[in-house]
């Protein structure tokens, strides 16, 4: 480009005669772009920034160099500024200097091209700004054709977000065109690609970049591609050998306690939720984490305590509108976790009897009334498994009446072993104990499973969905052999009519069968019902407690062969 040099005019300072002034004064010019310059004061200037750029004083120099860069279109003023900028460590502005050297790269020989190219993809990275670091590798790969620069194109386009492309590009080199540190930089190219897809083989290729050159932060990345190919104690061998290098790695040692959490290894876990929160207080979502790892560890009180922490933390930041549901939730857990005691009472009404389970399913096929108590010893029911002990007790009513059958009192004393901790199911032993002359005296064996959707209080909804599920085996072996089966159904949704108050209607199917000494016998009943009910018993620390449910149905006998019956029924659950 040609400069002509034109008269200077009066009382005008030139952008270069106050470059030229004090160093602060080089700091702070502002003119427009295209102001005239003569030759001499475009030498002086450069000279100027040749002069500060000697001195250690880069980060004066990078202005001039820049305002020469826009006035003159000179790719190497730009690429001048462009390193002062990095060693100033300011990644932006030389990102921002370099796109401006490759804008006009053509002015530049092969190897300043290739130098320029290469910056701008290591500086974008250095920035974030993934897709002008794919813009450089991929230039600098056509130039060159060089495997190093393809493999950086390959990264570049991963980090971009361009998996397929990085994958590419990845097939156009061989891992023999490498050696040493860069051999290994392929293989963790290759893992990276492969982590979503293929963990597997991910961690494969992750295992040998690191039997060539060993960094922990490959390690890390080995031992969560261990884990998502679900190898948790391999994952754990590597995060164990990072702390031990890092021990103040909190994201690492979070890895592990999720790593523990997975094989059941609780306490542990729970421990190093506790380190990281000593660093990380006010994270919440670890302190929840630290609570549920102690309740699956058996530490029942202790878990109770991080749960009424972290509940006493969101009341404080928010409180109930802000965390409404996530506040009832904790709030179910530290009731759950307190509650070594529960029961029920209910009374209920059938406008005509069914004698099929003589008292076994209680309220369901006649009108009477009953309660049950159940009591889960400490250290025979924990997290949700193990042995409840209860009693429980009912008497029968005459059909379409309120006369209660004194006759038919029974009084049943047993335990439940519930074996698995997320699903609802029980088998049980029981001693019938008879109160009345028609009541047994008998052992009674049982096996039940329950499903529900929609059963609690939610607090977040105005309306909800509801099912219920549950099925029961009933056995009474001896002379007076007994066999009974039943099923139940119900499908509705939940209206919530004000705080701790719900109105359901449903739809409901129950099927019956029963086989002893006099014969067997089978009905299927189904219709419509509506429930009412009441939560109540709540405080700042504990959910609902107690409830109050009020159902009436009306059962249409389905095989005709009996007649229909209005059920009602009130249940008071604490």
């Amino acid at each position: 480009m040609s400069v002509t040099a034109k008269p200077r005019r009066r009382a005008r300072f030139t952008r270069t005669a106050m470059l030229l002034g004090a160093s602060a004064a080089a700091l702070g010019w502002v003119t427009t772009a295209g102001a005239d310059l003569t030759p001499e004061e475009i030498a002086s200037a450069r000279a100027h920034a040749y002069q500060l750029n000697a001195q250690g004083r880069c980060a004066e120099a990078m202005p001039i160099w820049e305002e020469l860069g826009s006035v003159l279109g000179r790719a190497s003023d730009y690429l001048d500024a462009a390193n002062c900028a990095i060693e100033s460590g300011d990644s932006a502005r030389a990102v921002s200097d370099l796109w401006e050297v490759v804008r006009r790269r053509d002015q530049l020989d092969t190897e300043g091209q290739l130098f320029a190219l290469r910056s701008l993809g290591y500086q974008a990275e250095a920035q974030g700004d993934w897709d002008r670091s794919l813009i450089g590798w991929d230039y600098a790969a056509q130039l060159s054709d060089a495997p190093s620069d393809k493999l950086q194109a390959a990264r570049a386009a991963r980090l971009s977000g361009r998996a397929a492309d990085a994958q590419s590009r990845l097939w156009q080199v061989r891992p023999g065109e490498f050696e040493g540190v860069a051999l290994a930089q392929y293989y963790d190219e290759q893992a990276q690609v492969l982590r979503d897809s293929q963990p597997e083989m991910a961690a494969q290729y992750m295992a040998r970049a690191i039997a060539i050159d060993d960094q922990t932060w490959r390690r890390f990345d080995h031992g969560l591609m261990l884990q998502a190919a679900n190898e948790p104690r391999a994952a754990i061998g590597e995060f164990r050998t990072v702390l031990a290098r890092d021990p103040g790695n909190t994201d690492v040692r979070l890895s592990l306690a999720y790593a523990l959490r997975s094989i059941g290894e609780n306490a542990e876990a729970a421990r190093h939720f506790g380190e990281v929160i000593a660093v990380q207080p006010d994270n919440l979502g670890i302190r929840e984490d630290q609570a549920y790892a102690l309740k699956d560890a058996g530490q029942q009180d202790a878990a109770g305590a991080a749960f009424i922490g972290v509940i006493d933390r969101l009341r404080a930041d928010g409180g109930e509108a802000a965390h409404a549901e996530r506040l009832y939730r904790l709030r179910r857990e530290v009731t759950a976790l307190e509650s070594r005691t529960s029961g029920f009472a209910y009374a209920s009404y059938r406008n005509e009897g069914v004698s099929l389970s003589g008292g076994l399913q209680d309220s369901i096929t006649y009108s009477s009334l009953g309660a049950e108590f159940s009591w889960r010893p400490e250290g025979l029911y924990e997290n949700g498994t193990g042995i409840t002990a209860f009693a429980r007790g009912y008497v029968g009513m005459d059909p379409g009446a309120f006369s209660i059958d004194e006759d038919s009192a029974q009084l049943g004393l047993g335990a439940r072993w519930k074996p698995f901790q997320s699903v609802d199911f029980s088998l049980s032993g029981e001693r019938l104990i008879a109160l009345g002359d028609t009541a047994r005296d008998d052992w009674l064996l049982r096996a039940s499973y329950g499903w529900t959707d929609g059963y609690d209080w939610q607090p977040d909804a105005s309306s909800w969905n509801y099912t219920s599920v549950y099925a029961d085996l009933a056995y009474i072996p001896g002379d007076n052999e007994y066999f009974g089966a039943y099923a139940q159904f119900r499908q509705g949704r939940r209206f919530r009519t004000a705080e701790g108050w719900t109105v359901t209607p449903y739809v409901t199917a129950v099927a019956q069968y029963s086989d002893d000494i006099y014969g067997s016998q089978d009905r299927f009943e189904a219709g419509p019902g509506v429930s009412v009910s009441h939560w109540f018993g709540e405080d700042d620390h504990h959910a609902y407690r107690r409830r109050v449910d009020f159902d009436v149905e009306y059962l249409f006998d389905v095989e005709g062969s009996g007649d229909d019956a209005l059920m009602a029924r009130v249940v008071f659950s604490f």
